[in-house]
């Protein structure tokens, strides 16, 4: 097995990374990168047959609206419909990719050289998983975005409880590595932030930025 880190290994987002055992070649992930990165990505360049996205974040999806007709991209069924509704508001076309679906710790099969295991995860956006691959007799499992302080951290505790065993390498997303998160350690106490403000505006007119995939804080908001 030959695994390729095309980018996310020295920047935040915009992750993308390959793997490859015999006749097969899958990526892991195709996204946008959030700020300036320092590797460019042009999926028209490499040679693959089908994209598995972790969950639907534009740092992990971004690059998919490139791909032609004939690549296939995997992804949980909620997932396609919050980036397909997307699509919609900004007035982009549909895309135009072949989609195949994951589901919580059932094998997808790419072949005979590649199968692939999802595992729910607790994060902001629904159908979030990390990823484990098997090939040529070894394990490899790629985290995704995870947390355990969301209003779903009962999914991690499952995750804890029964994990992926006996796996060779470990590729693990690092958002939060080297910043402080003191003030608002978990995702009540963003809401509990946010109730604050309001408090504090009394009648006059509150409006909230936010990423429209960013469910749990959309629900904060309501």
């Amino acid at each position: 097995m030959k695994i390729t880190i095309h980018r996310g290994s020295r920047e935040i987002g915009g992750v993308c990374i390959q793997v490859q055992s015999g006749d097969r070649s899958i990526l892991l992930d195709a996204g946008s990168p959030l700020g300036e990165s320092l590797s460019t990505v042009d999926l028209n360049a490499l040679d693959f047959s089908d994209i598995v996205i972790s969950h639907p974040h534009q740092d992990h999806f971004g690059l998919i609206e490139t791909l032609s007709s004939k690549k296939t991209v995997y992804m949980g069924p909620i997932a396609r419909k919050l980036i397909e509704a997307t699509r919609v508001f900004l007035q982009q076309p549909p895309l135009i990719c072949s989609f195949g679906e994951l589901q919580s710790r059932e094998w997808v099969d790419f072949g005979s050289d590649i199968r692939i295991m999802p595992y729910l995860m607790d994060h902001s956006c629904p159908d979030a998983f990390g990823l484990l691959i098997e090939a040529e007799g070894k394990r490899v499992y790629y985290s995704g975005d995870f947390r355990a302080s969301g209003p779903r951290k009962e999914v991690f505790d499952y995750f804890l409880a029964d994990p992926p065993r006996d796996v060779d390498v470990l590729l693990m997303e690092g958002t939060m590595m080297g910043r402080g998160n003191a003030r608002f350690p978990n995702e009540k106490a963003v809401e509990n932030g946010m109730i604050e403000v309001l408090k504090n505006l009394g009648d006059r007119a509150c409006f909230l930025i936010s990423s429209g995939r960013h469910v749990d804080r959309l629900c904060a908001a309501y």
